[in-house]
C-alpha cells in the first residue's frame, strides 16, 4: 500500500485491509504455540516489569511459565492486558501487555526483537534456510555474501546472504539460499522474512523460512530440495519426515518438530502416538 502520513492518502485503504486480516485469524491459531515477538519493554510501580507485542499464535494464561528467546531467560507470567483491560487469557492476534516476574526479567535485559513462549524444546541459532524471493521492483540482483537486514518477527539483525547453488537472484526470481545472522534468532519453520538492502535501506526481497537453526549447508542435492520444499505444504506428517530426513542420522528430538517443522503441539502428539503403536 503506498501511504501519506502527510496528506493522507492510502491510509483508509490500509486500514480497511489491516480490518480485513484480523478478522481472518484463523481459530485454529489459538491451539498452536504461543509466540509473542515483543516490541516494547518497561517498568511500572507497583506491577514490575512489563512487555507489549501482538500474540502471533497460540495462547497465554496468568501464571504460566514462560522464557524469552534468543537469551533462555525464564520468567512468569503475573498479569495479563489486551487493549488496557485485565485478562486472565489472552489467544493469537490479540494485542497484549503481559506482566513478568522472575530472578532472569530485568528491564537491561529486555529489548525489541525477543520473543515470549512457553518453556520447552524451542531451538535458537543464527543460520536459517529459506526460499528468497526478489521483488521483481528491486533495482539490482541479490548477489551471494551481500550483506542484509533481517526483518522477522519484531526484531531486526545483520546477516550475510549463502545463495546455494547461484552466485545471484535476478530481480523477480526465487532460490534457495541460507542466512548467516550476526547473532541468533528466533524463528520456526514456515515463517515470513524481510530482506533490507543494509545501505541505503530499502526492501529488496522476502522469504519463506525453511530450517530455523540449520545446519550450514554449501550444496543441496536432490532429496535435500525434496526435503526442503516439503517443510513448507500443508500436510503435517509430510513436514514432519522432512525434517526428520533434513537431521540426518542425529535426528530430531520430537518436541522441537513443533518448531522445526511448523506444527502444531496437537499434530507433534498425534505423531507421537502413532510412533507408539507402531514401536
Amino acid at each position: 500500500f503506498k501511504v501519506s502520513s502527510h496528506s493522507g492518502a492510502g491510509i483508509e485503504g490500509l486500514r480497511q485491509q489491516l480490518l480485513a486480516c484480523a478478522h481472518d485469524v484463523a481459530a485454529g491459531d489459538a491451539e498452536d504455540c504461543a509466540v509473542l515477538p515483543l516490541d516494547r519493554a518497561f517498568s511500572i510501580r507497583g506491577t514490575g516489569t512489563v512487555v507489549t507485542g501482538t500474540l502471533v499464535s497460540g495462547r497465554l494464561q496468568a501464571g504460566d511459565s514462560v522464557q524469552l528467546l534468543p537469551e533462555g531467560i525464564q520468567a512468569r507470567v503475573r498479569g495479563l492486558q489486551e487493549h488496557s483491560e485485565t485478562r486472565d487469557e489472552v489467544r493469537a492476534g490479540a494485542r497484549t501487555a503481559v506482566a513478568l516476574t522472575g530472578e532472569g526479567v530485568e528491564l537491561d535485559q529486555l529489548r525489541r526483537g525477543q520473543v515470549v513462549v512457553h518453556r520447552g524444546a524451542w531451538p535458537v541459532g543464527s543460520m536459517l534456510t529459506l526460499r528468497i524471493e526478489v521483488l521483481a521492483s528491486a533495482s539490482e540482483p541479490l548477489k551471494h555474501s551481500e550483506r542484509v537486514r533481517l526483518h522477522l518477527g519484531t526484531d531486526e539483525v545483520l546477516a550475510r546472504v549463502v545463495l546455494l547453488g547461484a552466485d545471484h537472484i535476478e530481480p523477480g526470481g526465487a532460490r534457495w539460499a541460507q542466512l548467516r545472522a550476526e547473532r541468533p534468532v528466533v524463528a520456526r519453520s514456515g515463517q515470513r522474512a524481510v530482506l533490507r538492502s543494509w545501505s541505503p535501506v530499502r526492501t529488496i526481497a522476502g522469504g519463506t523460512i525453511a530450517e530455523p537453526a540449520a545446519p550450514r549447508r554449501g550444496h543441496l542435492d536432490d532429496a535435500d530440495l525434496q526435503a526442503l520444499g516439503a517443510l513448507l505444504t500443508a500436510d503435517p506428517r509430510s513436514r514432519a519426515a522432512a525434517a526428520l530426513d533434513l537431521a540426518g542420522w542425529p535426528g530430531c528430538v520430537i518436541d522441537e518438530l513443533s518448531v522445526r517443522a511448523g506444527l502444531r503441539p496437537a499434530e507433534v502428539e498425534a505423531l507421537r502416538s502413532l510412533g507408539d503403536r507402531t514401536s
